[in-house]
């Protein structure tokens, strides 16, 4: 399982010129890309604590995609659960809507699997499908 990290802005504070806020938040690197968004690294200005953002760009989603877009936004709002990334915040532009997220340090459950392909033939994950 992708672990939480409670990770700090560089000790010089210094941030890249096209660092933007959303909302509360700082946006920082982009960390992953996919057909209808791209996620980035982030800070919550206050704390300082590490977030992920999802910006998802509204014009590329049809009707449907928006319907199915809102209703997770809806369902992650209501989940807290320690094995579930909790959304921290959302925050809608005209041209994107931001999902400001716990920041998982190991990336995203696909990226982790992918990478620990002997996770599936250990022993233990077998014991652990049965349970």
């Amino acid at each position: 399982m992708a672990s939480r990290q409670d990770a700090q802005p560089s000790s010089s504070g210094s941030r890249r010129s096209n660092a933007r806020n959303i909302g509360q938040f700082v946006i920082d690197k982009e960390i992953g890309k996919g057909s209808f968004a791209q996620v980035y690294m982030g800070w919550q200005t206050e704390s300082k604590a590490a977030v992920a953002i999802k910006s998802v760009e509204l014009a590329r989603l049809n009707k449907k995609l928006k319907e199915n877009l809102y209703g997770e936004i809806q369902i992650l709002k209501a989940l807290r659960h320690p094995h579930i990334v909790a959304l921290h915040d959302c925050v809608e532009s005209s041209t994107h809507i931001n999902l400001v997220m716990e920041y998982c340090e190991l990336g995203d459950l696909s990226l982790f699997i992918k990478k620990r392909d002997k996770l599936i033939t250990h022993p233990a994950t077998h014991e652990m499908a049965r349970n």
